[in-house]
C-alpha cells in the first residue's frame, strides 16, 4: 500500500507534464503555476484533471481517444485499393491444376463405383444386358474390371490434359499481360468481418 502511494504522485506528475507538453505543442493554454494567465481557457489551480484536459485543444484521455477512434472506424467507408494482376507464375498454376484435377478424378471415380454397386444391387445391370440381347447384341456384357481400368485411364488423361491446358493459359495470360498491362482489380475491406 505504501509503495503504491509513493508511486502514484510521480505517475500523476508524469501525466500532468505530458498533458502540459501536448497542450504547449498544440498551441493551447499552458499552466505556469499560481501566477499563470487568467482568462479564456486558463487553468484554475484547484480544477480537477478532467476539466484541465478538456480545456486543452485536442487533448483527450486514453479511454476517450479509444472511443473516438472506434466511432470513427464504425462510421467510415471501407478502405479499397487498386491492384494490377500483371503476371501469373506458371508453376503455381500447374501445381494447383494437378491437385484440382486429381481431386476431381477421385471424386468422379468414387461416384462411379457407388453407382455401379447401386445398379448391380437393384438389378439394373442384368436388365441392361437383357435389353441389349433383345436388340441384337448377343455377347454384350458389362464387367466391372474393364470399366474401372477404362475410368482410371480416363482420369489420368483428364489430369494431364487439364493441367497442361491451364499451364498454357497461364503462359498466354502472361504474354497478353505484357502487352495490355494486366487485369485491374479493386480490393475492398470487408466491413462485416472487421466489425466483429
Amino acid at each position: 500500500m505504501s509503495s503504491q502511494a509513493a508511486r502514484s504522485p510521480s505517475a500523476l506528475q508524469a501525466v500532468r507534464s505530458a498533458v502540459t507538453e501536448r497542450t504547449r505543442r498544440a498551441g493551447g493554454p499552458t499552466r505556469r503555476g499560481p501566477k499563470g494567465p487568467k482568462g479564456k481557457g486558463a487553468y484554475k489551480k484547484g480544477a480537477p484533471a478532467s476539466s484541465r484536459i478538456k480545456a486543452g485543444k485536442g487533448l483527450r484521455s486514453p479511454q476517450a481517444a479509444k472511443r473516438a477512434s472506434a466511432a470513427a472506424e464504425g462510421g467510415r467507408s471501407p478502405r479499397s485499393s487498386k491492384v494490377v494482376l500483371r503476371r501469373i507464375r506458371p508453376l503455381s498454376v500447374l501445381r494447383v491444376s494437378v491437385l484440382f484435377y486429381v481431386s476431381l478424378s477421385l471424386a468422379l471415380f468414387v461416384a462411379a463405383v457407388l453407382l455401379w454397386l447401386g445398379a448391380s444391387a437393384v438389378g439394373l445391370i442384368d436388365n441392361l444386358e437383357g435389353f441389349m440381347d433383345e436388340v441384337g447384341f448377343t455377347d454384350f456384357r458389362l464387367r466391372a474390371g474393364p470399366l474401372m481400368v477404362a475410368s482410371l485411364a480416363g482420369s489420368v488423361i483428364l489430369v494431364v490434359a487439364g493441367s497442361l491446358a491451364n499451364l498454357l493459359m497461364a503462359v498466354l495470360y502472361n504474354l497478353i499481360g505484357d502487352v495490355v498491362g494486366g487485369i485491374r482489380i479493386v480490393l475492398s475491406e470487408d466491413t462485416e468481418a472487421t466489425g466483429k
